[in-house]
């Protein structure tokens, strides 16, 4: 039992240093960002999945630990949140508008805009200084991100000029009234429970950390070390309480999936071999524990509500999801 505690604090985020103690609790949360950025840039470089722009914002470090749970982990939570995002426009196309709360260094706007995806209004929402800091590596990496034509992408030149807290691409206002599609990554469980209420969002779509086990145990006392508290958690427990949460914030729909079913399930087989031969995993165990303990949550109301939206994209042969998670 003590064997596999210290399995799994090895991957979980934790203090690597006396630096991640140190500073105020923006900085600590914005250290989050770079320490997932490098876990992606990590996989990307080993060839789990495709992305030409994430090495602009950040090189992997040579001195961080990285296990093979840690970079498939990382694989099914990206590949998840953009099936789901995929779907979505394929449903609204410039109806829709996407809203990423605490984006970090995320690339997939620039993914959707490579592949011609018809969509509305993209917003990405973070603290001021991962803001500047995206903007100044936007512009020093601007050949990158160039369409197939030559043509900056429209983002690119106005990013971040109007709000400190926003890059935006060219129409960036957000139509309230219309269908909108706001997306985060766990950054819900650090929320109070009443943040989620569905005041203007249409759909909801977050990938959230449940359980009352060691491994969320261990999960809230290394964010607590780090100085990063986190008081949602204690709301997600068991996918009971989370859909009781949501239920009562007053969406309307609420469906669910676990991360590791989608891995299991839901991946075509051919794809999750091909990522099961770049790294050896010594205790399957602990990748099935780590992926159990996420859970893909969409939030729906109003019309949203009639827009079906799955995993169940495996035996698919169209766009998006044919070759989805090879590229």
């Amino acid at each position: 039992m003590e064997k596999r505690k210290q399995m799994l604090s090895s991957i979980i985020p934790s203090c690597e240093s006396a630096e991640h103690l140190s500073g105020n609790f923006e900085e600590k949360v914005q250290r989050t960002n770079d320490e997932a950025s490098d876990l992606k840039a990590s996989a990307v470089a080993l060839g789990y999945w495709k992305d030409p722009f994430i090495s602009c914002f950040v090189t992997p470090s040579s001195d961080r630990q990285r296990t093979a749970e840690m970079h498939r982990g990382c694989f099914v939570r990206v590949k998840g949140i953009e099936v789901v995002v995929h779907q979505f426009l394929s449903v609204y196309g410039r109806e829709g508008q996407v809203v990423n709360l605490g984006a970090g260094y995320d690339t997939l706007y620039w993914k959707l805009r490579r592949n011609s995806v018809a969509l509305g209004c993209f917003v990405e929402v973070d603290f001021d200084e991962v803001v500047h800091r995206k903007k100044a590596l936007l512009e020093k990496h601007s050949a990158v991100f160039n369409d197939d034509d030559g043509n900056v992408v429209e983002s690119v030149p106005i990013a971040a000029t109007e709000s400190k807290s926003e890059i935006h691409t060219g129409d960036y206002y957000v139509q309230f009234a219309g269908t909108y599609f706001c997306c985060t990554n766990i950054d819900i469980v650090g929320m109070r429970s009443h943040v989620s209420h569905p005041t203007r969002m249409r759909k909801f779509a977050g990938l959230l950390g449940t359980g009352n086990d060691n491994f969320m145990n261990i999960f809230e006392s290394n964010m607590e070390r780090r100085g990063i508290p986190v008081p949602g958690l204690k709301n997600f427990k068991d996918d009971a309480s989370l859909r009781s949460l949501l239920a009562t914030a007053g969406w309307q729909k609420v469906i669910h999936w676990r991360a590791d079913d989608v891995f299991e399930c839901c991946i075509p087989s051919e794809s999750r071999q091909r990522i099961e031969k770049i790294e050896f995993l010594d205790e399957p165990f602990l990748l099935s524990q780590l992926l159990h303990h996420y859970v893909f949550v969409i939030a729906s109301r109003g019309r949203c509500t009639q827009t079906e939206i799955n995993f169940e994209c495996r035996k698919s042969t169209s766009p998006p999801f044919s070759n989805f998670f090879d590229s």
